[in-house]
């Protein structure tokens, strides 16, 4: 079997790796990283350096903004959504664990994690632990980390929610998280109190019986969710599609373009 030269180690060893999710802080001082994946940093790292990400989805890491989009957040590409043909895998033989079909699409599983895309390029990834990560046609893509109950979702145009302790998708029913929207605004919740931006940058305060004040900049939180990358980014050899890319999501007091 052809052992590409750009992957770091064995798929079945790289695809333990986590998938790094982010864990946007609605805490007022400072932004405080999940501790479920103490080793999703480093094997995003790697994937970044490989080409070769994680496909777990059992970590909630933080990244900062400037870290995790390199200035701006780029518009959504053809590799971001389904509509294009997607390039085949140049590794030559399928790997053991994945079953590779004739439109390209595949699966690759082990006892502990399934892995599978279609031949648009769109994926979903499970595990045993109830972690879940998958992209849409659209370019959506959505991730659920079982151990925090943390739900994300990014929209095409860049735009986020992300949702803790809560079954809802959404923040209106007193369920903590953050969400930032395609005009700059931004909103997070936690227990203490809630905090606002603007599209024209003012950030505001909001705690239980008190009214709604302005607060300065410096409390705008600086996490945005993890792009969920999948080890075989480029594909699992034999004729398997390479998966589409998670699209960047916008920092707060962003804008979409």
């Amino acid at each position: 079997m052809h052992n590409p030269r750009r992957l770091a180690m064995p798929l079945s060893a790289a695809l333990v790796a986590v998938l790094a999710l982010s864990a946007c802080s609605s805490s007022v001082s400072s932004v405080a990283p999940s501790s479920s994946a103490a080793s999703s940093s480093s094997a995003s790292a790697s994937a970044s350096e490989t080409a070769s990400p994680s496909a777990s989805a059992s970590s909630s890491t933080s990244a900062s903004a400037s870290a995790s989009s390199s200035a701006t957040s780029k518009a959504l590409t053809d590799d971001n959504k389904a509509g294009k043909p997607r390039p085949t895998s140049t590794y030559g033989d399928p790997y053991p664990g994945a079953t590779v079909h004739e439109d390209g699409s595949w699966e690759y599983k082990s006892e502990s994690y399934t892995m599978t895309t279609k031949a648009d390029g769109t994926w979903e990834w499970t595990n045993n632990k109830g972690d879940k990560a998958n992209l849409n046609a659209d370019g959506t893509w959505e991730s659920f980390d079982a151990q925090r109950n943390e739900r994300v979702h990014v929209n095409p145009d860049g735009s986020w929610i992300r949702v803790r302790e809560s079954g809802d998708t959404d923040l209106t029913k007193g369920a903590r998280g953050m969400e930032v929207k395609a005009d700059g605004t931004w909103r997070s919740v936690d227990s203490y109190s809630t905090l606002y931006g603007t599209a024209d940058g003012k950030v505001y305060q909001e705690k239980p019986g008190q009214e709604k004040r302005e607060v300065g900049k410096e409390l705008t939180p600086t996490t945005v969710p993890v792009n969920p990358i999948a080890y075989a980014e480029g594909g699992v050899g034999g004729n398997s599609v390479v998966p589409l890319k998670p699209r960047t999501p916008l920092k707060p007091g962003e804008k979409a373009q």
